[in-house]
C-alpha cells in the first residue's frame, strides 16, 4: 500500500489546511480520476511527489469538486 496525503483544493487554486487526510491506497490516483470520501465524489486536480531528505518520499493528492475547474 502507498501512503498519500489528500488535500482539498479550492476552485481558485488554494488548498485547505483543515481538509487534509492521510490514506493508504493501492495505486496513486492520476489527475482527472474520481475519488470518493464517504458518499461524496471528488476529482483529482493535481498530484505532487515530494522528496525531502529529512521526511523521505511524500505523495500529496489535491482534489476538488466535480464542477470546479
Amino acid at each position: 500500500m502507498i501512503q498519500c496525503t489528500f488535500v482539498y483544493m479550492f476552485a481558485k487554486g488554494g488548498s485547505s489546511d483543515s481538509l487534509r487526510e492521510v490514506h493508504e491506497v493501492q495505486v496513486v490516483p492520476r489527475i482527472g480520476d474520481a475519488i470518493f470520501f464517504g458518499d461524496n465524489r471528488f476529482i483529482v486536480k493535481a498530484v505532487d511527489h515530494i522528496i525531502d531528505r529529512a521526511k523521505g518520499h511524500e505523495i500529496v493528492v489535491y482534489y476538488g469538486g466535480d464542477d470546479e475547474e
